[in-house]
């Protein structure tokens, strides 16, 4: 394939930037990729994916899915939070999973049954060590939770929706602010384990989430599950990145009129983190 023109590397940059607005949006790539590959600008060499949207239908006119459509996605973090909770139903599942609460997956004899089966189909044979760590910890967590608040909903919520913006989403950095706001926690208290966590590495994080999340849910702050999911699987990658967003949205909420829905996002820190991720 020879150098492309002026008007093909117009086009690619486009896609680009339309692969970027997705991302933001939590679309995942792969379905990134079969919507965009149906632009023969991209796709020069009309290779059809096996899957989704590709050359094959663009060729026959039909319409590509609406960016509407794609960023109604679900994320595979929310996909795995349903998951456990459809599992929690059952009261002998919900005390097996219990039974991993603050243990490496090597120790969670008892979660392969039920966690292998979601997460082989999402990432395939070879789950990272620390993703796996992430899943197996907050599925414990899930189960854990006290018969009185399984129904909460984290801040910002709606009728059982998130905020449409990921990163308007509650992180645990905005739940000890909330914590400490309503008087659950002394405000000292809070900064000084937040501060903490924020100096450890993840494997030394796991142990003491068990006594803070259930110190949360007590005093009536919902924990949003797929977003610790994330920052956990993510931590020794990007920790300094994940800390700086703790801090900053627990100072924020903290100092909010109306903790419990604040959902403001600090857009220059979230955006530079999507695109460099």
């Amino acid at each position: 394939m020879g150098r492309p023109n002026r008007a093909t590397r117009a086009a690619i940059t486009q896609r680009r930037a339309d692969a970027i607005d997705l991302k933001l949006a939590g679309v995942d790539w792969l379905t990134i990729g079969r919507k965009l590959a149906a632009d023969p600008a991209i796709n020069s060499d009309r290779v059809a994916y096996p899957q989704g949207y590709g050359i094959d239908k663009y060729k026959r006119g039909l319409e590509p899915p609406s960016d509407k459509r794609l960023m109604s996605t679900q994320r595979a973090s929310d996909r795995f939070i349903a998951y456990v909770q459809e599992l929690c139903a059952s009261n002998r599942t919900r005390a097996e999973l219990r039974r991993g609460l603050g243990l490496p997956v090597d120790r969670c004899n008892y979660l392969h049954r039920y966690l292998v089966p979601f997460l082989a189909p999402a990432h395939g044979k070879q789950v990272p060590r620390e993703q796996r760590r992430a899943y197996y910890a907050v599925a414990a967590l899930i189960a854990a939770r006290p018969r009185a608040v399984r129904g909460a909903e984290p801040a910002g919520w709606s009728e059982g929706r998130p905020p449409e913006n990921w990163f308007a989403r509650a992180n645990l950095g905005a739940c000890l602010g909330q914590a400490a706001a309503s008087g659950v926690l002394k405000a000292r208290t809070a900064e000084d384990v937040l501060h903490l966590m924020c100096r450890q590495s993840a494997e030394n994080i796991h142990p003491g989430l068990p006594a803070l999340t259930r110190q949360l849910a007590n005093g009536g702050v919902a924990v949003d599950w797929a977003v610790l999911l994330e920052d956990l699987a993510r931590w020794d990658r990007d920790r300094d990145r994940i800390a700086t967003r703790w801090l900053e949205s627990y100072f924020r909420v903290l100092h909010a009129e109306n903790p419990a829905s604040l959902t403001v996002p600090n857009p220059l820190n979230d955006r530079t983190e999507e695109n460099e991720s």
